[in-house]
């Protein structure tokens, strides 16, 4: 059996469109043979109810409840775990972070700098 899939780091579903998410827990039809982790050392299978409720709202910002409703599935432990495991894969593979601002800010005025002098070679001739 493969290993099972992590949260990446600094990956996250706030401020995303989590209908891919919930259009997957809808289309589920049996129970997931491994379940994605929150943690690398905390299995799904392993978290109590309120982590798993706490894990899904760090991850997405949105209430497990409205999502599960709109998934029109009861709430229930293990509907809780299918949606943070679909959470999971979804934010691995669309939550990354935002890259660097690379431009510069426009407030400060950069000085023109002088370009490095070149390093000549002095010749050892007597």
């Amino acid at each position: 059996m493969p290993p099972p899939t992590i949260l990446k780091r600094r990956h996250t579903l706030r401020g995303k469109n989590l209908l891919p998410v919930i259009k997957k827990l809808r289309g589920m039809d049996q129970p997931v043979p491994q379940l994605a982790r929150f943690k690398i050392n905390t299995p799904l299978e392993e978290m109590e109810r309120s982590q798993v409720v706490s894990a899904f709202r760090d991850l997405t910002g949105e209430s497990e409840k409205d999502c599960l409703e709109m998934a029109e599935r009861d709430i229930t432990d293990e509907n809780l775990k299918c949606l943070l495991h679909s959470a999971i894969i979804h934010a691995n593979e669309f939550g990354q972070p935002d890259g660097q601002n690379l431009e510069t800010i426009e407030d400060q005025e950069s000085e023109p700098q002088e370009p490095p002098k070149k390093k000549t070679k002095a010749s050892s001739l007597p």
